[in-house]
């Protein structure tokens, strides 16, 4: 029952989403141009901007050492800094009416890391705490920021995370940790979960009035937020032995 602007730099993989009702335009979140151009086509259609759901992002997996620092800045240009410049464009517009609902998705790697995250546990960790802070800032406004929290899902993450995976030059030495990581990912995207979880968890949070701060969605994404409370020397040992 919403109006829905889809942006992707791949328009031709928002086919389905189109025949759904939704008007898909090419958008490219790490260009200022693109994004300024996407929120002015909006505006000019509808003047307004209800809600906002930052869900481009990608992870670009590897051992520390051998992940390129090159690579490492395009994992926050579109984890973090995407995300960012759209919040940028739409916040003025939502001030302006005292209302509107920012939806960052996040991952249960924002709250726990392992061998293989560095980057892209950090990026989402640094996502977590912008978006925290940015609801802190904007609550005065009537605005409300959530976080989603997923777990493995039927998206075809894995399958682009594996073939960045495999395109590092990682030491010898760290070959058992990266296969047993593989391994790892690759059960637990072998039968994921669909999707529709959280497609309800962010339209509820979109017509909610008072959503809550921050969902976890998934089974493997409670079980981590768990987890992340351990004390650390606990943590290393239980995450260690699973890749070692």
């Amino acid at each position: 029952g919403n109006i829905v602007y889809a942006g992707a730099r791949r328009v031709e993989k928002m086919r389905d989403i189109e025949k759904a009702g939704a008007k898909v335009i090419k958008l490219d979140i790490t260009e200022d141009e693109s994004v300024d151009a996407f929120v002015e086509t909006v505006l000019k259609n509808h003047g307004k901007i209800d809600a906002l759901v930052n869900n481009a992002g990608y992870g670009a997996y590897g051992m520390a050492e051998a992940v390129s620092i090159e690579d490492a800045k395009r994992q926050y240009e579109v984890n973090v800094f995407g995300t960012a410049r759209m919040t940028k464009a739409v916040l003025p517009h939502m001030r302006k009416k005292s209302s509107g609902t920012i939806v960052n998705i996040s991952s249960i790697a924002g709250k726990l890391t392992t061998p293989m995250c560095a980057w892209y546990s950090s990026s989402k960790f640094a996502l977590e705490a912008y978006s925290d802070a940015l609801r802190r800032e904007v609550k005065q406004f009537g605005i409300n920021v959530v976080i989603v929290e997923p777990g493995a899902m039927d998206t075809g993450f894995f399958e682009v995370a594996e073939k960045k995976v495999r395109e590092i030059n990682h030491p010898q030495a760290y070959k058992k940790s990266v296969d047993a990581f593989l391994g790892s990912m690759e059960k637990a995207y072998k039968n994921p979960p669909s999707t529709a979880k959280v497609v309800k968890t962010i339209v509820d949070s979109v017509n909610k009035k008072n959503p809550k701060p921050r969902y976890k969605v998934g089974t493997d994404a409670k079980m981590g937020g768990m987890m992340a409370k351990l004390p650390d020397k606990m943590a290393d040992k239980v995450i260690i032995s699973m890749y070692s």
